[in-house]
């Protein structure tokens, strides 16, 4: 049988790359999973990189095993994967008096979001956004819809389907053609492993629930309405001609995206899924010496498929897709229009005054503008 290349005088090492490169590319790629509907069913590829992802995932297991196996500090998973940590503003309640000097992830995402709205370039001064529609209803619905359908997250776009398609298409194909035409079975085998692995690991990982954790406030809590504010940002709530609940608040001040597992909450799965990618790491180390030169260009080509769609999904801002997943949260309200102008502080936060009238107006007034001079204080008063 006539096999491509059979007689060359050399041969590419192609192994030690098995499981390392493209590694950051793939955690990045497998940590879109849950923010992308039906992304989790469609990680049959020979994907590169399955030891930098194996001890990513090995550190949210709590058994000791596997702490034995992936060393390091256990970590949350919304962390790791992005979906909490951030730092958000300070929030002031105009009506309930409450006050909080930083807040939330979710509230840092709703200031991003407003950071961009009709501005082409950074500009000195404030910027003042105004949500004054926030609808208590379509929250409510969402926080009840949750409990069995889960977050409403995003589809794969046109594109990435298509780049899904050639991605698993590659990596089936050059499985196919090593085994069916050339009979290399150590590359065949090296190809179908990580096909296998990757797809399990997707499945696995992929499993976890979304969904938004919200403190259930006191029914007898007042309105809501309130201002976030930022060293060059503020963003008003007030559910204008309506009563904003204390609960849509609390989604911004104290809620947060939790991922959980219903049947694995001590990650003992994932535990399994990052020792199978270790061991297909080993697999592949022993396998692809054994396979011919043009097996392992074919091993090279799956890989090199797979590097650049893992690349693509990598390229995707997830924090945008947070963004668009609390807008559909919030009802996709509709901000204010203000153009793109700044103002001065000053103007800001008399503006705001005006806006949410305050029960407090003097201490509002007081812990935006702490300026106790002789001056200002009858500036206030006035005000």
């Amino acid at each position: 049988m006539f096999i491509p290349l059979q007689h060359a005088k050399f041969s590419l090492d192609v192994s030690g790359i098995a499981g390392f490169f493209g590694g950051e590319e793939s955690f990045a790629a497998m940590s879109s999973v849950h923010l992308i509907r039906g992304r989790r069913f469609f990680g049959w590829y020979n994907s590169p990189g399955s030891y930098f992802v194996a001890k990513k995932y090995g550190t949210l297991c709590h058994r000791r095993i596997w702490k034995g196996l992936f060393p390091g500090e256990t970590v949350d998973p919304e962390e790791m994967l992005g979906l909490d940590g951030r730092i958000g503003p300070q929030y002031i309640g105009t009506q309930s008096g409450t006050t909080m000097l930083t807040t939330g992830h979710l509230a840092y995402l709703l200031t991003q979001y407003c950071k961009h709205l009709a501005e082409t370039e950074q500009k000195p001064g404030m910027k003042l956004t105004i949500f004054d529609k926030l609808n208590n209803e379509a929250i409510e619905k969402f926080l009840d819809s949750q409990k069995t359908n889960g977050l409403p997250v995003n589809s794969l776009s046109t594109a990435g389907i298509i780049w899904m398609s050639l991605t698993i298409s590659a990596s089936l194909g050059a499985a196919i053609v090593s085994a069916v035409l050339w009979h290399d079975w150590p590359c065949f085998a090296a190809i179908f492993v990580g096909i296998i692995c990757n797809g399990v690991s997707c499945l696995v990982l992929g499993s976890g629930k979304l969904r938004l954790n919200v403190p259930n406030p006191s029914s007898h809590s007042p309105p809501g309405d309130g201002i976030f504010w930022y060293d060059s940002q503020a963003v008003l709530i007030t559910g204008g001609s309506e009563v904003i609940s204390e609960k849509a608040i609390s989604i911004l001040t104290r809620g947060k995206f939790q991922l959980f597992y219903p049947q694995d909450k001590d990650y003992n799965y994932i535990g399994i899924v990052a020792f199978m990618l270790t061991v297909q790491v080993l697999a592949q180390l022993f396998l692809l010496p054994q396979a011919t030169l043009i097996g392992q260009i074919l091993f090279l080509f799956s890989f090199a498929v797979s590097w650049a769609y893992n690349a693509y999904l990598a390229s995707m801002d997830r924090e945008q897709l947070q963004i668009d997943l609390l807008r559909n949260i919030l009802g996709n309200p509709v901000p204010l229009n203000l153009g793109s102008s700044r103002i001065r502080r000053t103007v800001a936060v008399v503006a705001s005054a005006f806006y949410l009238k305050p029960f407090n107006a003097l201490g509002y007034l007081s812990h935006l503008l702490p300026n106790d001079t002789p001056v200002w204080t009858p500036w206030k008063e006035h005000i």
